[in-house]
């Protein structure tokens, strides 16, 4: 029974993955309802067999897709259900990759203060990951861009506007995290 559950489970995870391909492809070529169709069915299929982790990773497709197309609230909050299944299986890279969308749409949305504690979270996040895996240069170019995020947010402080944090995601996309 436990090796034909664990066949029903591969055969579920295959299935999820090639609706997420399904979904990149959709959505690359502009049929965003289709995108989010095939999102939908894995979604279904993952919370059925509840696989939470592949859950996770179908909730940032579909913030990613909502993103691109102006629906920020949305995506707002399918990212902060990644996350939090990203922390409950303490998976860093989703945790990573969670904060930092986060981080984007709250800026996106004009929720400054969002913005800058999403992004101090993803790269302590992203510390964290380079700390574990062994990543001494990541480590340094983490706490480098965590140096200026507190500069830049000092500044805006003192200067008391309702200013987004510099983008330090583009030094942080620039990291080989993965």
């Amino acid at each position: 029974k436990a090796l034909d559950l664990a066949i029903q489970q591969e055969d579920v995870i295959m299935a999820c993955f090639a609706l997420g391909k399904a979904a990149a492809i959709n959505n690359a070529v502009g049929d965003v309802d289709d995108a989010l169709s095939n999102l939908e069915a894995a979604r279904s299929l993952a919370a059925a067999h509840a696989l939470d982790d592949i859950l996770a990773r179908i909730y940032v497709s579909y913030a990613d897709i909502l993103s691109n197309h102006q629906e920020c609230e949305k995506a707002i909050v399918y990212t902060e259900e990644s996350l939090r299944l990203a922390q409950q299986f303490q998976d860093l890279p989703l945790q990573c990759a969670s904060t930092l969308l986060l981080a984007k749409l709250s800026s996106q949305v004009h929720d400054y203060d969002k913005a800058w504690e999403y992004q101090e979270k993803a790269l302590g996040s992203i510390f964290e990951y380079a700390r574990v895996s062994m990543r001494l240069n990541v480590m340094a170019d983490t706490e480098d861009a965590l140096a200026k995020l507190r500069e830049r947010k000092q500044q805006v402080q003192e200067q008391g506007l309702p200013l987004p944090p510099l983008s330090v995601l583009d030094e942080v996309n620039s990291m080989e995290i993965d």
